[in-house]
Formats: C-alpha cells, structure tokens, sequence
C-alpha cells in the first residue's frame, strides 16, 4: 500500500519556517499523538530533524491510527513542496505501508 497525501496544519507555531529548509526525498516520521485535545487519533508529521511540521489529514488520521496502534509501520519522505516562500508553503507525502 502507497499513497500521496498532503500535510495539514503547517501555517501554526513557526512550522513554515522548518519547512523552508526541507527538501524533496526528505525522510518523514509518523507519529501518534494520543493526547492531542483536538483529535485522538492525532499522527504528527516530524523532519528529520524532529521538527513538527503539521499533521495528517483528521480523515486519514482516523484510518492510519488504528493500524499504527496494532504495530504496522509506516515511511514516509517528502514527494513536493508547494506553494512559495512569499506566501505558504505546503507539504506533499509519499507514505507507504512496511
């Protein structure tokens, strides 16, 4: 299982700074954030780094959580940069199942 999927939440807490520096092929971490107030099924998007850059869609979130939860594994790098410096930058993931 492969998929394209953009990054959401990455105008908030000076993520678009970090993004600024990313480059296409980047490695991405996954994480679950089970104590996020908003959503509980929270996957936080992370750069090499360990810069929070925004988080999976709420919708993809509720898929990809479960199966994370019972130990599937997934990788994820950088498949595009959109947008410009001038205005928003914005982030697209290649995300696939181990």
């Amino acid at each position: 299982m492969r998929f394209h999927t953009k990054v959401v939440g990455v105008t908030y807490e000076g993520r678009q700074e970090y993004i600024k520096k990313m480059k296409i092929g980047e490695r991405i971490r996954l994480e679950r954030d089970r104590n996020n107030p908003h959503d509980p099924n929270a996957i936080k998007v992370v750069n090499e780094k360990g810069e929070h850059i925004g988080f999976i869609s709420k919708d993809l979130a509720g898929k990809l959580a479960e199966r994370m939860d019972k130990g599937e594994r997934f990788q994820a790098a950088v498949s595009d940069i959109t947008g410009s410096p001038e205005t928003v930058l914005g982030v697209n993931l290649l995300i696939r199942s181990l």
